[in-house]
């Protein structure tokens, strides 16, 4: 017997003669390569970037009190022939020393990970994984603490590690710079262009909008390696500058400033907007000391403020004179914003002309309805009735009657 509403001859997707089409599972979500990005793609064609992973160096969180009583239990001393105890001590961070301890009166100490002059490495890889997920200090002893991990840092030794950090990575974005150039020139070269004569396309970004922000970043980008070929961060405060406000004028602040002046990250005076303009120069004015390339041609984004300080700055002295060429996609964004508002504004004034010319026919409909009206009323010898004439508007200037 047929389903009510079940049309004869068909058949529903569940019926085994029909087999749906297959668009994945849980299973084969996580193995979908196709939808990458950019960053993913590159480093998945760079041929000399290869890291090898050892699954011997990784870190592995355990039970000490679970683990190290089942090794006591198993473990005796060479020496001694006694039982061997397991201590933490010295636990900085995620970091410890483990000491063996026997009837021998000896310790044995072990470093939990390897140490770097005197740091666990541990305490470095968790301050670079936790600032790239943006969460600082507190967020790392907060998570420490949940999760039974130990005291969590110190301020002075999380700031020990963000200096080691930032001079590891400031080396090796120089170095990558540098390699991203070479691709530039070549590709360049290969073009038909001249090799150290390239194109690049700068912008700017903020820490929010509006052009309030305290902190910007302008990037260079190669027009045929379509990478990354020099950054500069543009900031309007420095955090260790502010704990001497209002005490400019003092000895004290005079001989600190000495010693800051070459670490100051406040680089930068005037608007936010003119971030851009001041990075994009700078990074022109360094091209050739740190990469050996001239930029010939300006791929900009509409702004013509930039080009404009460049060509007045005149970096290289007219060899060669910086060009300028507009960025296609912020063209075609440009025009399609104009075309929508003008697509708008036709749309309005069609439903204007539209209102009008209903209020116009109305208005002819009225006038021929009264005027057949009157004729009938005419010929009856009736007046029309009283507020079937429209009325008229009373002159009130003086003279008049």
């Amino acid at each position: 017997m047929d389903r009510k509403g079940k049309k004869r001859g068909t058949k529903s997707p569940g019926d085994p003669g029909i087999k749906r089409k297959f668009h994945g599972n849980r299973y084969t979500a996580e193995k979908d390569v196709t939808c990458v990005s950019k960053s993913a793609e590159k480093l998945k064609n760079e041929e000399d970037i290869e890291v090898a992973i050892d699954e011997s160096s990784t870190y592995a969180l355990l039970s000490f009190t679970l683990v190290f009583s089942a090794l006591e239990s198993v473990l005796i001393c060479k020496a001694c022939k006694s039982d061997i105890k397991f201590l933490k001590k010295s636990q900085v961070g995620l970091g410890f020393n483990l000491c063996i301890k026997c009837k021998c009166n000896e310790f044995t100490t072990i470093n939990s990970c390897p140490k770097v002059r005197n740091a666990f490495e541990v305490n470095r890889h968790l301050t670079f994984v936790m600032r790239l997920l943006g969460v600082g200090l507190s967020g790392i002893n907060i998570f420490c603490a949940m999760m039974d991990l130990g005291p969590g840092l110190s301020k002075s030794g999380y700031y020990s590690i963000l200096d080691t950090i930032h001079i590891a990575v400031k080396s090796v974005a120089k170095v990558l710079f540098r390699k991203a150039a070479q691709e530039e020139k070549k590709a360049n070269e290969q073009e038909g262009n001249i090799a150290d004569e390239v194109t690049v396309s700068g912008d700017g970004s903020w820490a929010k909008r509006g052009f309030t922000s305290l902190l910007g970043i302008v990037s260079l980008i190669g027009k045929y390696s379509n990478k990354v070929i020099d950054v500069m961060v543009k900031s309007k405060v420095c955090k260790a500058c502010e704990k001497w406000v209002g005490k400019e004028n003092k000895d004290e602040y005079l001989e600190w400033y000495e010693d800051h002046q070459t670490e100051c990250t406040a680089n930068h005076e005037g608007s936010s907007g003119k971030m851009e303009v001041d990075g994009v120069i700078e990074m022109f004015r360094r091209s050739v000391e740190e990469l050996g390339v001239k930029y010939k041609k300006y791929i900009g984004d509409g702004d013509s403020k930039t080009y404009k300080n460049l060509l007045e700055a005149n970096i290289y002295n007219n060899d060669p004179k910086v060009e300028k060429n507009e960025c296609v996609l912020h063209v075609k964004r440009r025009m399609y914003r104009r075309v929508k508002e003008a697509k708008k504004t036709l749309t309005q004034l069609q439903k204007a002309k539209k209102k009008i010319e209903a209020a116009e026919e109305k208005s002819k409909k009225t006038k021929k309805n009264y005027k057949e009206e009157k004729e009938v009323t005419a010929k009856k010898g009736v007046t029309p009735k009283k507020g079937t004439t429209p009325k008229k508007k009373k002159n009130t200037k003086e003279g008049y009657h």
